[in-house]
């Protein structure tokens, strides 16, 4: 099956020599001939081309590129008349589903969205069965994509397109959320005139210890802190040194101690009346320093 690459960013990048199998890309088209050419020349017999020369004909358009301008793309290749041979047309957005691709879908052509789960570093050449993909779409085009990453051995599950905003919902928090909260620890750190250049590589040391007790464990198991060992003064303190010194962060630090108690409760290291006082606590007014 020949296959069009569009894209040669850091997903293009990942995934190119896996889609190549037996030199099935015969095209990485890019908006950058340079970039085209570096990652084409990584593959058996893969064209770079551009937006502006002719396109050449291929069974499945794999779509590598970024959210924001996945409709355009779509539009444009249509336009263009990339899809007049087209079998099946699949992207890698967490967030679009596989009907994002309007064009195509019109044209009755099977769509497919393909996540993979992994926070692709550039240039990097990746273990595809290590890559969790989330896939979405009409069977046909899930077939083929199945078939693709099964032959690899790469773990993958089907969703339905309303469980999308979801499922990518929980990659944010999980890829995102963590980097957002390395940030405001970073700067309440600042706030105390330490230099962060020493501190913040141990601040990441305890969030890479903390991930890696999470995978090894899971949530439950691997959850530390004051929240799961029941310490109300501990979290009385945190709360009034907030809400002096960084009454901006507060908010965040009340949610995530709130999504934390849960977690302590099924843990059963703390008293639950404990816990019930430190949820009255983070509900308390929010009057500055005040005790509940």
């Amino acid at each position: 099956m020949r296959l069009a690459l569009v894209g040669s960013g850091r997903v293009a990048q990942g995934l190119a020599t896996w889609l190549d199998g037996n030199g099935q890309v015969v095209a990485v088209i890019s908006r950058s001939k340079e970039k085209a050419r570096q990652l084409a020349a990584s593959l058996a017999s893969a064209q770079p081309v551009t937006w502006d020369e002719p396109f050449p004909e291929a069974d499945w358009w794999f779509l590598a590129v970024r959210d924001d301008v996945l409709p355009d793309v779509d539009r444009s290749l249509d336009e263009k008349g990339a899809y007049a041979s087209a079998r099946l047309v699949t992207h890698t957005s967490g967030a679009h589903s596989a009907y994002a691709l309007e064009r195509a879908h019109a044209r009755g052509i099977p769509v497919a969205s393909v996540h993979p789960l992994y926070p692709f570093a550039s240039g990097e050449r990746l273990a595809l069965q290590e890559v969790f993909f989330a896939l979405e779409g009409d069977e046909e085009a899930l077939k083929v994509v199945e078939a693709w990453l099964d032959h690899w051995h790469a773990p993958h599950r089907r969703l339905r397109t309303d469980q999308k905003p979801l499922y990518h919902a929980a990659a944010v928090l999980a890829s995102n959320a963590m980097v957002t909260l390395l940030g405001a620890a970073e700067g309440l750190i600042r706030k105390l005139e330490l230099p962060v250049e020493d501190v913040f590589p141990a601040l990441g040391h305890l969030a890479e210890s903390a991930l890696r007790q999470a995978r090894r464990l899971g949530p439950v198991a691997a959850l530390t802190g004051p929240i799961q060992r029941g310490e109300y003064t501990t979290v009385l303190a945190h709360r009034k040194a907030l809400l002096d010194q960084a009454p901006e962060v507060w908010p965040l630090y009340r949610a995530l101690a709130r999504a934390t108690l849960p977690l302590a409760r099924q843990r059963g290291v703390a008293p639950p009346e404990v816990l019930d006082a430190i949820a009255e606590l983070l509900d308390a007014s929010e009057g500055k320093g005040a005790l509940p």
